[in-house]
């Protein structure tokens, strides 16, 4: 089942996700980057997709056309990252 990707809470979501539909649980935009398959902090724009137009606040319900719900509960594995996390696997990569 398909997860919040702020507060973790299993959601049910129906296909597709409008602009304004909100998590039932902490009331967070589902239609937002950080809600998204293709949000990924170490890409620039934190986006996978190159010619997606910048979004500043990546909470915040947008009008993305290449928006697509993180669906499983898997999610994305690159939007829960933190900076710590990523330099921490950098640094095991020069460690012997």
């Amino acid at each position: 089942m398909p997860k919040c990707a702020k507060c973790h809470s299993e959601i049910e979501v129906i296909e597709p996700v409008a602009r304004r539909d909100e998590c039932p649980s902490c009331r967070t935009d589902l239609h937002s980057c950080i809600q998204c398959i293709l949000y990924d902090r170490s890409s620039p724009s934190q986006c996978r997709e190159p010619i997606a137009d910048h979004v500043a606040d990546k909470e915040s319900a947008n009008f993305c056309n290449y928006f697509k719900f993180l669906g499983g509960a898997k999610g994305n594995p690159n939007a829960t990252k933190t900076k710590d996390d990523m330099f921490k696997k950098l640094e095991g990569l020069f460690k012997k």
